[in-house]
């Protein structure tokens, strides 16, 4: 945020479920049309027409229910990690993911401390723990769309990246040849965590799409 608000305005909602956001209980509250229809209200409330959007994992899937249902709010959109094939609550991830929340945030943190190794800061764990258990399994048991299907309608400039230990390497990938104008990038050896960690990585190849958008225009 600091290296690109000299030159962008940031807007960092917080979804549903999620930060500040209100914790419904009930998974209907977490259809991804409610979810991008959320970051159309933000943009209204700003009195925004359109913008560039920036998700990562499950931002990038919210990006991608904008897209389909938003398209024309959209000038880019970057989606690190997420691929659009969606979602499902009885997928081994979120089956195990629901086991750990069940039994309370602080065993579902520990459960995380594997995936994030070193990039478990205080500040992140904080934030962690202080995650609404019952909104968090409301939100997995929730299945979300598949959306391959939009991916030859956007007409937008898209960027996407994702660690090539992630594994959603090959899902992210396969999208490009669908997209009608897409940058792509990847990090050798990161995996999910490592690579939104890895800003010094990531931001200069987000920088540098961002600032050839505004040489298009």
């Amino acid at each position: 945020m600091d290296a690109l608000k000299d030159d962008y305005t940031i807007i960092l909602p917080d979804a549903r479920g999620h930060g500040e956001s209100e914790k419904p209980h009930d998974p209907l509250a977490y259809r991804m049309d409610l979810l991008a229809s959320d970051i159309a209200a933000v943009l209204d409330d700003l009195e925004i027409g359109d913008t560039n959007f920036f998700g990562y994992s499950m931002g990038g899937r919210i990006g991608w229910g904008f897209a389909k249902h938003y398209l024309d709010r959209l000038r880019s959109l970057t989606v690190g990690g997420g691929p659009p094939h969606g979602s499902n609550p009885n997928s081994r991830y979120n089956r195990r993911t629901i086991q750990f929340l069940k039994q309370g945030i602080q065993p579902y943190v520990e459960s995380l401390e594997p995936a994030f190794g070193e990039w478990m800061t205080q500040e992140i764990r904080a934030m962690e723990l202080a995650n609404d258990p019952e909104a968090l399994i409301a939100w997995l048991s929730m299945e979300q769309p598949n959306l391959e299907d939009i991916l030859p309608t956007i007409n937008i400039p898209v960027l996407l990246f994702v660690g090539e230990a992630d594994g959603n390497y090959h899902a992210v990938k396969e999208c490009l040849d669908r997209l009608p104008d897409a940058t792509f990038f990847s990090l050798p050896g990161l995996n999910h965590i490592a690579t939104v960690c890895r800003v010094d990585l990531t931001l200069p190849r987000i920088k540098e799409f961002l600032d050839g958008l505004n040489r298009r225009r």
